[in-house]
C-alpha cells in the first residue's frame, strides 16, 4: 500500500543511511502490508530486513505471560499462589504478592528500572538474580497488593525468574521450548550481551549532531521484563499463531486479554501481559516497548480482525503513535467527539496533579473556568462525553477518566494503544 508507505517515510525520511523500522499489517489472517526501512547497522551499512533481529523490549511481556499461563498448564506453578511459595528466600511481604499481581503489574513492588540504585548508567552493569532482587525486595511497596495498578518491570523479571526456578531450565531454553518453537517464531530468543546473533539490530539514539549508540542494558536485567528479540517474521507467525489458538484454546486465551479486577472493584486497562485499551470507540489488546534507541509495538482491534507490528532502532520514532497513523489510514473509525467540540466545565474538586511511581504525571488544570489536561509533553482542552469520561478537543485519541469510586482520587488518561492512572497524593 503506497499510503502506508507515505505514512512510514514521515517518521523516517527517505535517507538510506539511517536507523529506520519494519513494519508489518495482517487483517483476516492474512499479511497486507510488510515493509522495511532504514538501516539495521549504521556501522556496516545493512538494511532492515523482514528477519532483522529487533530488541522486543515491553512487548515481550506478552510472551512472558504466556509462559506462565503455559506453565500453569503443565501444573509447574498456580497464578494465586504467593511468590514466596516459589521464592522462599523473598522477604515475609512475599507472602501478599501473588503470580496474578506480578502478572498484571499489581503488586505495587517498586519498579527496579527507576530506582536511584540504577541512575547513572548502572542499567548496564551484570548483576546476579540475588542481587537484583535485593535492590527492590526490601523496600516499602508502592502499595497494598491488588489495591491499585502501576507498571513494574520488576513483577515482570520476577516472573521468568520463577518460571527458571521452578521448571530447573534456563529460562532463554525454557521460551524457546515453551513458546517461540511451537508458535513458529523461528529467530525470536532471550538476547544475551555475549552471544552471537546472526541479523542482530543495533539501537540508536538521534542527537542534534547525528545518531549515535544507544545505551545497552545488561541482558542480566531484562529477563521476563523486555530480554527477548524477534524479527517481523517472528511476529508476524506471533500473530498468526494466536489467531489460531495454537497454544491455548480459545477460552483460556481470553483469561490474557481479561481486566484486571481491583480489590475496591474497578478494573484497569491491564490482562495477564496485554495492555486493554480503547481507540475511537475500538477495544484495543497489544503492547508497546521501549528501551534506549528502541521503540515497538504489537497490537490489534479485534473486532476490525487487523493488526499491527511496529519494530524501530531508532530512537525518537513514537511505535505506538506510527501504528495509529497506519490504523487511520486503513480504517475509517467514527469520531467520537461531540459536534462542534464543546469545551467541558471544570470540575474543582477533581484539579491537581496525578501521579505513577512509573509513568511520571497528569496535571488537570482550570482555564477559564475550563477542563484542561496535560500529560507526557502535551496540554489538552477537554470535551465531555458522561459524567466522568472527558474527550481532548484537538484529539479523539486521548481520553480522560475520573474515578469517583475509588478510595483515593484517581483518573486514567488513555492514549492511542497504551493509558495511564494516576493518583492524587
Amino acid at each position: 500500500m503506497d499510503s502506508i508507505e507515505r505514512i512510514v517515510r514521515t517518521q523516517v525520511g527517505s535517507a538510506r543511511r539511517e536507523p529506520g523500522v519494519a513494519v508489518a499489517v495482517l487483517r483476516g489472517g492474512a499479511v497486507e502490508y510488510q515493509g522495511c526501512y532504514g538501516l539495521a547497522d549504521l556501522e556496516w551499512g545493512m538494511p532492515i530486513a523482514p528477519d532483522s533481529v529487533f530488541a522486543l523490549a515491553s512487548v515481550g511481556k506478552t510472551l512472558t505471560a504466556l509462559a506462565v499461563v503455559l506453565a500453569r498448564q503443565a501444573g509447574l506453578v498456580e497464578s494465586d499462589a504467593p511468590i514466596s511459595h516459589y521464592l522462599p528466600d523473598y522477604p515475609e511481604v512475599g507472602k501478599r504478592i501473588t503470580l496474578t499481581h506480578l502478572l498484571t503489574h499489581t503488586s505495587g513492588v517498586p519498579n527496579y528500572v527507576g530506582l536511584p540504585a540504577f541512575q547513572g548508567g548502572k542499567l548496564r552493569l551484570d548483576h546476579t538474580p540475588e542481587e537484583l532482587i535485593a535492590v527492590f525486595a526490601e523496600l516499602p511497596l508502592d502499595f497494598e497488593p491488588g489495591s491499585r495498578y502501576s507498571y513494574s518491570n520488576s513483577g515482570y523479571w520476577l516472573l521468568g525468574h520463577i518460571l527458571e526456578s521452578v521448571s530447573g531450565t534456563p529460562f532463554r531454553q525454557l521460551m524457546r521450548d515453551l513458546v517461540f518453537a511451537p508458535l513458529g517464531m523461528r529467530d525470536a530468543r532471550y538476547l544475551d550481551d555475549e552471544a552471537i546473533v546472526p541479523r542482530r539490530v543495533r539501537a540508536y539514539d538521534e542527537t542534534d549532531d547525528g545518531f549515535v549508540n544507544a545505551m545497552t542494558f545488561s541482558s542480566t536485567l531484562t529477563g521476563g521484563a523486555g530480554g527477548f528479540g524477534a524479527t517481523l517474521e517472528d511476529m508476524i507467525a506471533f500473530d498468526l499463531a494466536m489467531r489460531a489458538h495454537r497454544l491455548l484454546d480459545a477460552d483460556l486465551e481470553r483469561e490474557l486479554y481479561t481486566p484486571v479486577r481491583l480489590t475496591h472493584g474497578r478494573t484497569e486497562g491491564y490482562g495477564f501481559g496485554w495492555t486493554l485499551s480503547v481507540y475511537r470507540g475500538q477495544p484495543t489488546i497489544g503492547h508497546p516497548g521501549g528501551l534506549p534507541g528502541i521503540s515497538t509495538y504489537y497490537g490489534r482491534l479485534p473486532e476490525q480482525d487487523l493488526s499491527v507490528v511496529v519494530l524501530s532502532n531508532r530512537g525518537r520514532l513514537d511505535a505506538p503513535e506510527l501504528a495509529r497513523k497506519i490504523v487511520d489510514e486503513i480504517l475509517d473509525l467514527p469520531d467520537p467527539r461531540p459536534d462542534g467540540h464543546p469545551p467541558a466545565a471544570s470540575r474543582k474538586a477533581w484539579l491537581g496533579t496525578y501521579d505513577d511511581p512509573t509513568l511520571g504525571s497528569a496535571k488537570l488544570i482550570s482555564e477559564d473556568g475550563r477542563f484542561v489536561l496535560e500529560h507526557w509533553g502535551a496540554t489538552h482542552r477537554l470535551v465531555q462525553l458522561d459524567d466522568v469520561t472527558y474527550i481532548a478537543a484537538d484529539d479523539p485519541g486521548v481520553l480522560l477518566t475520573l474515578h469517583p469510586a475509588d478510595p483515593h482520587p484517581a483518573v486514567t488518561v488513555t492514549h492511542p494503544f497504551i493509558w495511564f492512572t494516576g493518583y492524587r497524593q
